[in-house]
């Protein structure tokens, strides 16, 4: 049986502390789920040999249709495990494997499963944020419901890429 847990967050405020990056009242699910995502990577370990230089950047990627708008910019100004963090467009940069965090959203699951097989064997960190896509091997899964932010882990998937993800997320 697959061991995955879901892991409820009942406070958006402790996130938003987290990250802060998001100064406005009114917080916006996109803003919400890239703070998510940032703090995810920070409680994430990545094999040694991940980057190709002591100096080499965070590469985030959004495959298909963009939802986040502007929400993924103010982690440029961030620094990841003392790395920069790049926002890369997959239309600019195909190679799957040259990023480390790669977002799958709900217009992208016809392709989740061919997604997925390119990136075998790569310690690349996958969310979604649809359940569908979840299931079919994606390591988190992000939503907002009933005003809560819900996330899901699958930690086969996670020890697969040889990824570990702390337990203090």
């Amino acid at each position: 049986m697959k061991r995955i847990y879901q892991i409820h967050v009942a406070a958006l405020t402790t996130l938003l502390i987290l990250f802060q990056g998001v100064a406005h009242a009114e917080v916006q699910e996109y803003d919400l789920k890239a703070a998510f995502i940032y703090n995810v990577a920070l409680f994430t370990d990545w094999p040694a040999d991940t980057f190709e230089e002591k100096d080499s950047a965070f590469n985030f990627c959004v495959t298909g249709t963009d939802p986040f708008g502007n929400a993924l910019e103010p982690l440029r100004a961030k620094l990841l495990k003392q790395r920069k963090i790049n926002i890369l467009s997959l239309a600019k940069n195909p190679d799957l494997n040259r990023y480390q965090v790669l977002f799958i959203p709900v217009t992208e699951g016809q392709r989740v499963e061919s997604i997925l097989k390119d990136i075998k064997n790569s310690s690349i960190l996958t969310l979604s944020e649809d359940n569908s896509i979840y299931k079919k091997g994606i390591m988190l899964n992000v939503s907002i419901i009933d005003n809560k932010l819900r996330f899901q882990v699958n930690l086969d998937a996670v020890s697969a890429a040889k990824l570990a993800i702390s337990s203090k997320l």
